[in-house]
């Protein structure tokens, strides 16, 4: 039986049924609905796909591959879907990974950004960690890519970035 290594390392069976799910979930996405035939198909080719690997284990990454080529032989606007939300995640990923550090910071080392804020109370540091998680959301959802360069660049300043998200910070 063929094993899939997950990103955490652990394995789990080989399951068609978990890819019949996900390109069903990527077709949704573009408002698409495979035909029974296209399901065999898709499910046929990953798994000689998968068996011609030459090991027991498949990394999911590799699993993913076969999973792309299968979509894009079958519909390639769903291929493109199911890129575009496997890239989704791993921006979260990066993402969360930036705000973890800052946490981390915030944490051991305090915060100066603020001086009307004491870093060493456990609510101020609660406050600023979730205000870094509310700045990183607002930049990928909110800001366009040439805001977040001009950001980047020093030729715009978004004041209160972290309370923008979603809510009205002043009347300024």
């Amino acid at each position: 039986m063929i094993q899939i290594i997950k990103k955490d390392n652990t394995r789990e069976d080989f399951n068609v049924r978990k890819v019949v799910n996900a390109v069903n979930k990527s077709a949704t996405r573009v408002m698409y609905k495979f035909t029974p035939d296209e399901l065999n198909y898709i499910c046929k080719f990953v798994t000689d796909k998968a068996q011609e690997f030459g090991s027991d284990e498949i990394p999911i990454a590799k699993m993913h591959n076969i999973v792309e080529g299968a979509l894009e032989a079958t519909n390639p606007a769903v291929a493109k879907s199911y890129k575009d939300y496997r890239n989704y995640k791993q921006d979260f990923v990066h993402m969360l990974d930036e705000v973890y550090v800052k946490s981390q910071s915030i944490m051991y080392i305090g915060d100066k950004e603020n001086s009307n804020s004491d870093s060493a109370l456990v609510s101020t540091k609660r406050s600023l960690i979730f205000n870094e998680l509310n700045k990183e959301l607002y930049k990928k959802f909110f800001m366009t890519a040439e805001e977040l360069q001009a950001c980047r660049d020093g030729y715009i300043y978004v004041h209160d970035m972290s309370a923008r998200r979603d809510t009205m910070n002043c009347c300024l």
